[in-house]
């Protein structure tokens, strides 16, 4: 699952992954990225989702193995890894 802000000034906002099986996928399960300046994820949720077993990323916001959640900003990334 992904919520993108791939433009300057782009907003990804008010989304909710809310419950669902995200399992087995060759990228991390959930990944939001802000990719250009000014560009923003506000008032976002993930909550209540099974999230197992997704590989890491391996492209502009690489993470160091499998990532259940990869949130990226630019210059600024944290992944949340469970194995």
């Amino acid at each position: 699952m992904g919520l993108f802000a791939p433009a300057p000034w782009n907003k990804t906002y008010g989304n909710v992954l809310v419950n669902n099986i995200i399992t087995d996928n060759g990228l991390p399960g959930v990944s939001m990225h802000a990719h250009s300046p000014g560009a923003s994820l506000p008032d976002n949720m993930i909550a209540g989702n099974y999230i197992s077993g997704n590989c890491a990323d391996t492209d502009d916001t690489a993470t160091s193995g499998p990532t259940g959640i990869n949130v990226s900003g630019g210059t600024m990334e944290r992944a949340i890894r469970w194995q």
